[in-house]
């Protein structure tokens, strides 16, 4: 019998302690299954490096993108694979990979292929020392991930508008007007920007079930999509959201594909993100594939 772990965060918006107990269920009568809940921000990743130590091939991860990137980066270097039931608002990474988004049905998935499926290798994008899946923002992105996280009851009460209520209220806020701030620099040169987001995945988030990419066609694999603005205007806020649905983003924005690393700093601590999460603010980001791959089960 497959040795496997769930891990829960009963905090995500589609994680109900109804499905709780039906995921737990189901999972236990085919798997020899360990249960965790996670009650505090990356606790995750010690969970799912224990669970790889006490010998677990499979994680289950029932959360949103932000349990996912936990759980990648206590399980990253490791034989084990993931696994992802979609329990959060976005659930972009997940739907990257074509991963039922109805959590019963992402269920039912993993319960038929485990075992007699060979898992995807998909690639990892290292920001310092953090890995992510999809994406690592830094400045305007960043801050806007940061009004999301203080403000989770709106989240999961409104679920996906929030993200793009919060992103208006920051922009509103305090980048109308905001001059360049971050330094980018790497094989392309240096820009001066409010906004620099690595992607490692087609797809950088979702509007109505539509993709938002950032990145021409998506990164190759094995190598980064970086998406730079160097100012953002009441006039080039729409003119981008329209881009990453068109592909086509207009002057003041840089969209470039296949890159081997590139850094991001500032006069300030530069604040940025993996998938989601905010991180503490550091002198410098720097982002790069990752040496390891990612086992999915998909």
């Amino acid at each position: 019998m497959l040795r496997a772990h769930l891990i829960m965060n009963p905090e995500a918006r589609g994680v109900t302690p109804a499905l709780q107990h039906l995921m737990t269920t189901a999972l236990e009568a085919r798997f020899k299954l360990g249960v965790t809940e996670t009650h505090a921000r990356d606790v995750g990743v010690g969970v799912a490096r224990r669970a790889v130590d006490s010998g677990a091939e499979l994680l289950i991860a029932f959360g949103g993108d932000g349990l996912v990137n936990e759980v990648v980066n206590g399980m990253a270097g490791s034989d084990a694979t993931l696994a992802i039931i979609p329990g959060g608002t976005m659930n972009v990474f997940a739907r990257n990979l074509g991963i039922p988004t109805n959590p019963t049905e992402a269920a039912d998935h993993i319960l038929r292929i485990a075992g007699d499926t060979d898992p995807r290798r998909m690639s990892l994008g290292l920001a310092n020392d953090r890995y992510f899946t999809f994406a690592c923002g830094c400045g305007f992105d960043a801050e806007a991930a940061a009004r999301v996280e203080d403000h989770r009851s709106a989240k999961r009460r409104y679920g996906e508008p929030y993200f793009y209520a919060a992103a208006l209220a920051t922009f509103a806020a305090s980048y109308a007007l905001k001059k360049p701030f971050l330094t980018c620099e790497g094989e392309f040169g240096t820009e001066e920007v409010v906004l620099a987001v690595g992607l490692v995945g087609n797809a950088y988030a979702y509007l109505a079930g539509r993709p938002l990419r950032l990145a021409p066609n998506g990164p190759p694999d094995g190598g980064l999509g970086l998406f730079m603005v160097r100012r953002l205007s009441f006039v080039h806020l729409p003119r981008y959201a329209f881009g990453a649905l068109t592909g086509r983003f207009g002057p003041g924005a840089v969209s470039l594909a296949d890159l081997d690393e590139f850094t991001v700093s500032g006069d300030e601590p530069v604040a940025y993100h993996v998938d989601g999460e905010t991180l503490e603010p550091v002198s410098k980001v720097h982002v790069r594939p990752a040496p390891h791959t990612l086992s999915v089960l998909v």
